[in-house]
């Protein structure tokens, strides 16, 4: 009794106008998942890009801070080397 009830909604709900909202329904989510698909794999290569982009700008940045360090302890110890009273410290002599 309950099956033929089923069947008999279906067949009355079985018309050309809900035939073609299904056939429109189908085909909107077929180009939706499509759309999905590319715009997923474009948004993934834009996040890569500026991935490594930020990546290689903080690598930048951190070479340049090594290399000021590196300059001021080079300008210090030169200073140190050439002061004269502190050459005479580093012979071991008195001043």
């Amino acid at each position: 009794m309950m099956r033929m009830q089923w069947v008999t909604r279906l067949e009355r709900a079985n018309t050309l106008r809900n035939q073609i909202l299904l056939i429109y329904l189908l085909v909107m989510a077929m180009v939706l998942t499509i759309v999905a698909f590319l715009m997923l794999d474009r948004i993934g290569e834009l996040v890569k890009n500026n991935a490594e982009k930020q990546i290689q700008q903080t690598a930048v940045e951190a070479n340049g801070r090594l290399e000021t360090l590196y300059k001021q302890i080079d300008t210090l110890s030169n200073q140190l080397v050439t002061h004269p009273e502190q050459a005479r410290a580093l012979d071991g002599r008195r001043i």
